[in-house]
């Protein structure tokens, strides 16, 4: 059962984060050499150095101004570009992949996940990967020994990590015609 290729969102810039989630990954296969990770560090869109990035061109800044009284950042929208991006390659893909910004921290279940990753995916067309602890509501769908999945009913604001198949991409790419929040 191979696991789903994993890219980890780094902004060229960012050596200190590429280096910690380096030693994460090596720290993973050293504790479980049966594994076969398929990593790719995939450039992040640096806003404040891309002000001009054509996906900047879909932010709607007056509804966001609307909405929330502010613009998005630059880094706002360089982030919200390079999640975008990886949709896009998973869809060229065709595969479910593994999303993980280059911040994220791997817990010791992490690797129970990566070996039950494909079947997940199967189930769940998209899956976020985040730490227990969280407020809002939320139903308990499926358990195993090493992590939940649940399903919460207010929106989830969060991009560290996530399970995204291409079914989902497709989806993220119609309804993101348009930037109105941030990503995350």
């Amino acid at each position: 059962n191979m696991i789903p290729k994993i890219y980890v969102i780094n902004l060229k810039t960012s050596i200190d984060r590429k280096e910690h989630m380096d030693q994460q990954f090596k720290l993973l296969m050293k504790k479980h050499p049966e594994l076969k990770l398929n990593i790719e560090y995939f450039p992040a869109v640096h806003g404040t150095r891309e002000p001009k990035h054509p996906l900047f061109k879909k932010y709607n800044a007056g509804k966001h101004f609307t909405r929330k009284g502010r613009h998005l950042s630059l880094s706002e929208l360089g982030c919200f570009a390079s999640h975008y991006l990886v949709w896009q390659q998973c869809l060229n893909n065709g595969m479910p992949i593994i999303v993980l910004e280059d911040d994220a921290n791997l817990l010791d279940n992490f690797v129970y996940f990566l070996q039950e990753a494909n079947d997940l995916a199967e189930k769940y067309q998209f899956l976020w990967l985040h730490k227990n602890h969280r407020s809002s509501k939320y139903i308990t769908i499926a358990k195993t020994q090493y992590f939940t999945v649940a399903k919460y009913f207010r929106e989830f604001m969060c991009t560290t990590g996530y399970l995204l198949t291409p079914e989902t991409a497709q989806k993220f790419i119609n309804y993101f015609d348009e930037i109105i929040y941030p990503v995350d």
